[in-house]
């Protein structure tokens, strides 16, 4: 998932260079939508596979890029968080009827 990439970045040395063509194809997606700088190589098509003709290098990460990668962080963190309520919830429902009127002359 191109937003794992950019939590990574976020966190890393940059420059850095990218080799594999996933993560490559992540990065192109991430420059795209301008939460990071890089140089991406040119896209190769041989016998049905993409491939990219030499490794991404991503400059940096945008204040946007930031923001997102926090933004996600800090929704990540929440859910962790709300995964422990369930242990304060019954695993099983008990099934309940549905309330019945009293026919006229009950």
């Amino acid at each position: 998932m191109p937003m794992q990439l950019l939590e990574r970045l976020n966190c890393a040395q940059l420059p850095m260079d990218i080799d594999e063509d996933d993560d490559i194809e992540k990065c192109r997606v991430l420059r795209a939508a301008r939460l990071i700088e890089a140089d991406i190589p040119p896209v190769l098509h041989l016998r049905g596979r993409t491939s990219y003709a030499g490794h991404a290098t991503v400059m940096c990460v945008t204040a946007s890029g930031k923001a997102a990668a926090g933004t996600r962080s800090r929704a990540l963190a929440g859910l962790a968080g709300l995964a422990g309520l369930a242990d304060n919830f019954p695993r099983t429902v008990k099934s309940v009827e549905p309330s019945r009127k009293p026919a006229p002359g009950d």
